[in-house]
């Protein structure tokens, strides 16, 4: 069987996006009205020295899904400089997800 480029690339992307996080206590974040004046305030104060100032996460959004990506702020990423967010009340974690998603 030959695969062609393509076909490879969304093997991978498949592969990968089947990796995504699942936080069980995303589903109860998720369930919150997030502020994204409060989020924004707290992402200046604590990823955008990383992520910059303007948060550009629809990729991260659409690939990993609401739950991933609230899944990856309460875990971190293992073996890379993404810390974990754990401390973090549910409602702050709600806050930065509420902002993340107004950003274009």
């Amino acid at each position: 069987m030959r695969w062609t480029p393509k076909a490879v690339m969304v093997a991978v992307l498949l592969g990968l996006g089947a990796c995504a996080p699942h936080e069980p206590r995303a589903a109860f974040v998720l369930a919150l009205a997030g502020d994204p004046a409060r989020g924004e305030a707290l992402y200046a104060q604590t990823c955008a020295h990383c992520h910059a100032a303007q948060a550009q996460w629809r990729l991260t959004l659409q690939w990993y899904g609401k739950n991933g990506f609230v899944s990856t702020l309460i875990d971190g990423v293992p073996h890379s400089r993404m810390p974990s967010f754990s401390s973090w009340t549910d409602q702050q974690l709600a806050d930065v997800h509420a902002y993340v998603r107004t950003r274009p």
